[in-house]
């Protein structure tokens, strides 16, 4: 029998590092992919547009970080018995050639991908953790910094303001699109008692321009400019 030449063996190589090459390409561009939020939308989208207060954003954050502590929570039972089913698979005894082995070395294969599937997830989730972890503390930092502890009665009367503040974009909705309030807003403003602080504003969005510009005012990101602090997400939910 005669042996490959070298200009055979040379394509081949060739071929071979351009598969390779095609592989390492796919894997960048996989690795860019991110299942769930960015930074941005979870600073403006989620938290900044909770409400117009320190209280309505510090109460979706920890809304939101809540959801990510059970996900993760989940996730990391989830690997661990894919571990233990890529542990069984692989001491399983099979006939060599039989059915059993084709089928042992699929499941092998299958456990594998889950495994990586569930491993981006946990990578992803743990990020949204950290900012909305970082988030949820800086607000909370702002709120005993204003407020002093959070009382009972502290809490009541930041309840009061968010709910205040969603009114009165409810309201100047209403005008905006329609002219007048709507009933439901209406029932809603007669539901906040008299004497609330800030309930005249209702009296500032009875017009469509002026319904328009509150609505157009900007809503303030109470949290700032956050730096993550560093955090092991698997050590510290653990823990909890």
């Amino acid at each position: 029998m005669s042996k490959p030449s070298a200009k055979k063996k040379n394509k081949t190589k060739m071929t071979k590092k351009k598969a390779q090459g095609a592989i390492d390409v796919l894997k960048g561009l996989l690795s860019d992919h991110r299942p769930f939020h960015s930074e941005y939308q979870i600073d403006n989208f989620i938290v900044g547009a909770a409400g117009r207060d320190v209280w309505s954003q510090y109460k979706q954050a920890i809304r939101e970080l809540r959801q990510r502590f059970g996900s993760l929570k989940s996730s990391y039972l989830d690997r661990e018995l894919v571990s233990v089913d890529l542990e069984e698979f692989n001491e399983k005894e099979v006939k060599a050639g039989s059915i059993d082995e084709r089928r042992n070395v699929i499941n092998i294969v299958k456990a594998e991908m889950k495994r990586e599937d569930i491993d981006m997830m946990i990578a992803d989730i743990e990020r949204e953790f950290r900012r909305f972890f970082a988030i949820a503390l800086t607000l909370k930092k702002k709120l005993v910094a204003d407020h002093g502890e959070l009382s009972e009665g502290v809490r009541q009367m930041l309840e009061t303001q968010s709910w205040l503040f969603k009114a009165i974009d409810m309201a100047a909705l209403d005008v905006m699109r329609f002219g007048v309030f709507s009933p439901n807003t209406i029932q809603m403003i007669a539901s906040i008692p008299d004497g609330t602080n800030g309930k005249d504003l209702f009296d500032t969005v009875t017009n469509r321009e002026s319904a328009v510009n509150w609505l157009k005012a900007p809503r303030s990101r109470h949290f700032g400019r956050i730096d993550e602090p560093a955090v092991d997400v698997p050590k510290l939910i653990g823990k909890v």
